[in-house]
Protein backbone atom coordinates (compact mmCIF):
# COMPACT_ATOMS: atom_id res chain seq x y z
CA UNK A 1 0.00 0.00 0.00
CA UNK A 2 2.75 2.47 0.89
CA UNK A 3 4.59 1.75 -2.37
CA UNK A 4 1.37 2.47 -4.24
CA UNK A 5 0.85 5.73 -2.33
CA UNK A 6 4.43 6.84 -2.88
CA UNK A 7 4.92 5.70 -6.46
CA UNK A 8 1.63 5.67 -8.30
CA UNK A 9 -0.15 8.81 -7.14
CA UNK A 10 0.63 12.49 -7.35
CA UNK A 11 -1.53 15.20 -5.84
CA UNK A 12 -3.70 12.71 -3.96
CA UNK A 13 -6.78 14.51 -2.60
CA UNK A 14 -8.89 11.68 -1.24
CA UNK A 15 -8.06 8.22 0.00
CA UNK A 16 -10.28 5.35 1.16
CA UNK A 17 -8.88 2.04 2.30
CA UNK A 18 -9.47 -0.87 4.65
CA UNK A 19 -8.30 -0.72 8.26
CA UNK A 20 -6.36 -3.91 7.59
CA UNK A 21 -4.04 -1.85 5.37
CA UNK A 22 -3.36 0.77 8.03
CA UNK A 23 0.29 0.48 9.04
CA UNK A 24 2.98 2.98 9.90
CA UNK A 25 4.34 2.71 6.36
CA UNK A 26 0.88 3.43 4.94
CA UNK A 27 0.66 6.48 7.20
CA UNK A 28 4.00 7.73 5.91
CA UNK A 29 2.79 7.10 2.35
CA UNK A 30 -0.21 9.32 3.07
CA UNK A 31 1.93 11.97 4.73
CA UNK A 32 3.82 12.21 1.43
CA UNK A 33 0.61 13.78 0.10
CA UNK A 34 0.31 16.24 3.00
CA UNK A 35 -0.09 19.26 0.72
CA UNK A 36 -3.04 17.86 -1.22
CA UNK A 37 -4.77 15.25 0.98
CA UNK A 38 -8.15 16.64 2.10
CA UNK A 39 -10.23 13.50 2.69
CA UNK A 40 -9.34 10.28 4.51
CA UNK A 41 -11.71 7.36 5.03
CA UNK A 42 -10.66 4.16 6.74
CA UNK A 43 -13.25 1.39 6.61
CA UNK A 44 -13.58 -1.49 9.02
CA UNK A 45 -12.35 -1.99 12.53
CA UNK A 46 -8.81 -1.07 13.49
CA UNK A 47 -7.61 -4.01 15.55
CA UNK A 48 -3.86 -3.40 15.64
CA UNK A 49 -2.76 -1.08 18.48
CA UNK A 50 0.35 0.03 16.57
CA UNK A 51 -1.93 1.17 13.72
CA UNK A 52 -3.84 3.32 16.20
CA UNK A 53 -0.62 5.10 17.14
CA UNK A 54 -0.06 6.35 13.60
CA UNK A 55 -3.46 8.08 13.35
CA UNK A 56 -2.56 11.24 15.31
CA UNK A 57 0.59 11.45 13.18
CA UNK A 58 -1.55 11.35 10.06
CA UNK A 59 -3.83 14.20 10.95
CA UNK A 60 -1.13 16.27 12.59
CA UNK A 61 1.09 16.04 9.50
CA UNK A 62 -1.75 16.59 7.03
CA UNK A 63 -2.65 20.26 7.59
CA UNK A 64 -5.15 20.39 4.71
CA UNK A 65 -7.17 17.40 5.90
CA UNK A 66 -10.82 18.47 5.99
CA UNK A 67 -12.69 15.18 6.22
CA UNK A 68 -11.83 12.29 8.51
CA UNK A 69 -14.04 9.22 8.53
CA UNK A 70 -13.07 6.30 10.71
CA UNK A 71 -16.37 5.08 12.14
CA UNK A 72 -14.68 2.32 14.12
CA UNK A 73 -12.28 4.78 15.79
CA UNK A 74 -13.05 5.69 19.40
CA UNK A 75 -11.30 8.94 20.32
CA UNK A 76 -10.14 9.32 23.88
CA UNK A 77 -10.43 13.04 24.55
CA UNK A 78 -8.38 12.86 27.73
CA UNK A 79 -5.40 11.32 25.95
CA UNK A 80 -5.16 13.85 23.12
CA UNK A 81 -6.06 17.25 24.60
CA UNK A 82 -3.26 19.25 23.00
CA UNK A 83 -3.89 18.11 19.43
CA UNK A 84 -7.47 19.02 18.69
CA UNK A 85 -7.78 22.80 18.47
CA UNK A 86 -5.45 23.24 15.52
CA UNK A 87 -7.29 20.89 13.18
CA UNK A 88 -9.28 22.27 10.25
CA UNK A 89 -11.68 19.37 9.87
CA UNK A 90 -15.00 20.20 8.22
CA UNK A 91 -16.42 16.71 8.49
CA UNK A 92 -15.70 14.20 11.24
CA UNK A 93 -17.03 10.64 11.48
CA UNK A 94 -15.71 8.97 14.64
CA UNK A 95 -16.91 7.86 18.07
CA UNK A 96 -15.90 9.38 21.38
CA UNK A 97 -15.02 7.17 24.34
CA UNK A 98 -17.89 7.25 26.84
CA UNK A 99 -20.32 9.01 24.50
CA UNK A 100 -22.42 6.00 23.56
CA UNK A 101 -26.07 6.66 24.38
CA UNK A 102 -28.09 8.39 21.64
CA UNK A 103 -29.50 10.86 24.18
CA UNK A 104 -25.96 11.84 25.27
CA UNK A 105 -24.94 12.35 21.64
CA UNK A 106 -28.04 14.48 21.04
CA UNK A 107 -27.30 16.52 24.19
CA UNK A 108 -23.71 17.04 23.05
CA UNK A 109 -24.76 18.25 19.60
CA UNK A 110 -27.44 20.51 21.09
CA UNK A 111 -24.81 22.16 23.32
CA UNK A 112 -22.48 22.71 20.37
CA UNK A 113 -25.29 24.25 18.32
CA UNK A 114 -26.38 26.50 21.20
CA UNK A 115 -22.82 27.62 21.89
CA UNK A 116 -22.11 28.33 18.23
CA UNK A 117 -25.32 30.36 17.87
CA UNK A 118 -24.65 32.36 21.04
CA UNK A 119 -21.47 33.88 19.60
CA UNK A 120 -19.99 34.63 23.02
CA UNK A 121 -17.89 31.50 23.44
CA UNK A 122 -15.82 32.88 26.33
CA UNK A 123 -18.85 33.25 28.61
CA UNK A 124 -20.31 29.80 28.00
CA UNK A 125 -21.30 27.81 31.06
CA UNK A 126 -21.67 24.06 30.51
CA UNK A 127 -25.21 22.78 30.95
CA UNK A 128 -24.20 19.45 32.46
CA UNK A 129 -21.06 20.22 34.43
CA UNK A 130 -18.30 17.79 33.52
CA UNK A 131 -20.37 15.13 31.77
CA UNK A 132 -19.07 13.29 28.73
CA UNK A 133 -21.63 15.23 26.65
CA UNK A 134 -20.17 18.54 27.81
CA UNK A 135 -16.54 17.48 27.35
CA UNK A 136 -17.36 16.19 23.87
CA UNK A 137 -19.19 19.41 23.04
CA UNK A 138 -16.16 21.44 24.15
CA UNK A 139 -13.94 19.29 21.93
CA UNK A 140 -16.26 19.79 18.94
CA UNK A 141 -16.44 23.50 19.66
CA UNK A 142 -12.63 23.70 19.37
CA UNK A 143 -12.95 22.50 15.77
CA UNK A 144 -14.05 25.86 14.41
CA UNK A 145 -14.31 24.72 10.76
CA UNK A 146 -16.45 21.67 11.58
CA UNK A 147 -19.76 21.53 9.71
CA UNK A 148 -20.78 17.87 9.75
CA UNK A 149 -20.27 15.40 12.57
CA UNK A 150 -21.21 11.74 13.06
CA UNK A 151 -20.64 10.30 16.51
CA UNK A 152 -22.21 6.87 16.13
CA UNK A 153 -25.89 7.48 15.42
CA UNK A 154 -26.49 9.90 12.56
CA UNK A 155 -24.91 12.85 10.77
CA UNK A 156 -25.49 16.26 12.33
CA UNK A 157 -25.01 19.57 10.57
CA UNK A 158 -23.64 22.33 12.77
CA UNK A 159 -24.46 26.02 12.44
CA UNK A 160 -21.58 28.36 11.62
CA UNK A 161 -20.11 30.65 14.24
CA UNK A 162 -21.63 34.14 14.06
CA UNK A 163 -19.58 36.72 12.19
CA UNK A 164 -17.93 39.26 14.45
Amino acid sequence: MSKLLLGAFTGLKSCTFSAQNLTMSTAFGLVAHYETLISLTIQGEILDKSSMKCLPLLWKLSPNLQMLSIESLILDLKANKTLWGSLGWRELRVRIRGLDAPQDIDRCIQQVCNWRRSGNIASIRPQDGDSISTRSAQFLLSLRQLRTVWLGTKAYYLPPFPKV
